[in-house]
């Protein structure tokens, strides 16, 4: 199902005419498909589809920006994605799409959406968790480029840790 969202296409994960849902996670797993099943069959229609979306997604993304999360949907609901299925999974999982598909249109659009959507992850990227408890024990040093000072009363706060 497609609707429109502010005069471009958007690909609909569920929703219905009267009020659209807009599903960021959604749509971007239907331009995924689009262009995976393009690679296979090549046709001019797959393309024209994928290139729209990607059009329209590069129109939108900002409105998807909470300044700490993304927004799950563009429904009057106003869903956060981290608060949906736990701490950031949902915002992980835009931060992943998102540059997945910088990497294949090249879109800086797409890549500053990413980009920004990954420094305002406040969990840690939890998918990585268990390969990296894993690896730890290889890690001889980590050296920050750069860092800022919050002072000594954010040592223990989960949110700044």
């Amino acid at each position: 199902m497609t609707a429109d969202f502010d005069g471009v296409v958007w690909y609909e994960e569920y929703g219905f005419e009267v009020m659209p849902a807009n599903v960021l996670n959604g749509f971007l797993f239907a331009l995924s498909g689009l262009h995976h099943f393009n690679e296979v069959y090549d046709e001019n229609f797959l393309s024209y589809v994928f290139n729209t979306g990607i059009d329209s997604l590069a129109k939108n993304i900002t409105l998807y920006d909470f300044d700490f999360t993304t927004r799950y949907d563009y429904s009057p609901s106003k869903q956060l994605a981290s608060t949906k299925g736990g701490p950031d999974i949902y915002h992980e999982i835009h931060i992943y799409q998102l540059a997945w598909l910088y990497l294949v249109t090249g879109n800086t659009d797409i890549k500053t959406a990413s980009h920004q959507f990954s420094k305002q992850n406040m969990s840690g990227i939890q998918s990585f968790y268990t390969a990296l408890k894993e690896k730890s024990k290889e890690i001889q040093s980590v050296v920050a480029s750069h860092s800022i000072n919050y002072g000594t009363d954010k040592s223990s706060d989960a949110n700044w840790t």
